[in-house]
């Protein structure tokens, strides 16, 4: 049996898109082991076995930043300790690997390791991220990239620094269009370059059709922040038409959410916060269209689990959005108020694009996006290396 180390830095259970793709992985290889390495969290074991061909081992010391989407942000008085944890921690974790008896190590996350890039924004360097050297780990190395920090830091630093870590990889999966053709940039060798996206639960998020209702309801799901473009869905609120109400799915702290609860206090808009992933279906199934205004291109996996529950997403038409294609199987729209409200105008006298439209989508989902049709792809990585 193949033992697999996975090394994402920020998982937490249960998350984020990351931790759900690699909860996929392995719910659905159980002929391989797995250990997961993560960074430690004062309220959860050093080392637990997470499922039968899983054990979750968290390296110290515990990092203040990686906790539920409840907290707050830290004050200034610990970064000193932030940042010495941070290069403790990334020692520790490498040395682990070194020993753990890896057939191969797959590292799931952006390329530039979260904290250390962080940590370097904040005080306008680069040692931390250039302190992070997966060549000195000699077994079959595996990157899933699920963003590039160049992308928003156009410093040629970021980018050098990206180059250095995407070739120390003996294969790498980008889950966006996107993020692979820019990475054919930095990579030497690009046959170590795949294009493989995130998948879905199709089982978990089931096709369900909407019920009739009189009014449109709008869903959101995603964090309040500036890259999920939140303020359009704050200026259709406030231009709220009379057919439509929200439900609004979203992660923030503790102080954000009250803010938005207070801010939004309406019959017709529902806000639900900081959720688990198994209680998301049943929230999508109450939609009758999914509001993804994210500002990068590609998908996310939001659209595609809302797709895969037959519901039509509204995108930015920004670069490559498939599985999204326009009056097809959702719908692309300018960055503007009024291009979302005439829209609506439309969809809202002609509601049976939408059954027709929410087909497509759930099939398009079961064509290229199922768990039965991605995790097969990354087997045959594991498989060949």
């Amino acid at each position: 049996m193949k033992k697999i180390v996975i090394y994402s830095p920020g998982w937490y259970p249960f998350l984020g898109g990351i931790t759900t793709h690699v909860q996929q992985i392995i719910d659905c290889l159980p002929n391989y082991s797995f250990e997961l390495v993560t960074n430690a969290v004062a309220e959860q074991k050093r080392q637990e076995k997470f499922q039968d061909n899983a054990y979750v081992i968290r390296i110290g010391p515990d990092d203040l930043t990686l906790a539920h989407p409840g907290h707050e942000k830290l004050p200034k008085y610990y970064y000193p300790y932030i940042v010495l944890a941070n290069q403790i921690r990334i020692m520790r974790k490498i040395k682990y690997i070194k020993k753990s008896g890896a057939d191969i190590l797959h590292v799931h996350g952006p390329v530039m390791e979260p904290n250390s890039y962080h940590l370097d924004t904040k005080f306008h360097i680069t040692m931390f991220s250039s302190s992070v050297k997966f060549s000195k780990i000699r077994c079959k190395k595996v990157l899933t990239c699920h963003g590039l920090a160049s992308h928003y830091n156009h410093s040629q630093e970021v980018r050098k620094i990206e180059k250095r870590l995407l070739n120390q990889f003996d294969k790498v999966i980008c889950v966006d269009e996107y993020i692979y053709e820019d990475a054919k940039k930095m990579v030497e060798n690009h046959d170590k370059l795949s294009f493989i996206p995130n998948s879905v639960d199709t089982a978990q998020f089931s096709f369900k059709e909407a019920e009739p209702k009189e009014k449109l309801t709008i869903g959101y799901i995603g964090r309040l922040s500036i890259e999920r473009e939140f303020s359009l869905v704050e200026k259709l609120i406030a231009r709220k038409p009379d057919n439509v109400k929200f439900s609004l799915i979203i992660a923030g702290s503790d102080k954000k959410i009250n803010e938005v609860k207070a801010k939004y206090s309406s019959p017709d808009i529902k806000i639900s916060a900081n959720i688990m992933p198994v209680e998301l279906p049943k929230l999508i199934w109450e939609m009758d269209m999914l509001l993804n205004p994210v500002s990068f291109e590609g998908s996310s996996r939001a659209t595609l689990e809302a797709m895969s529950c037959g519901r039509p997403a509204i995108m930015l038409d920004i670069g490559n959005r498939h599985p999204v294609i326009n009056m097809e199987t959702g719908f692309l729209i300018k960055n503007d108020v009024n291009d979302l409200l005439a829209l609506l105008e439309k969809i809202n006298n002609n509601r049976e694009i939408l059954e027709e439209m929410s087909h497509k989508a759930r099939t398009i989902i079961e064509n290229e996006y199922s768990n039965e049709v991605i995790i097969p792809k990354i087997k045959r990585i594991y498989d060949a290396l």
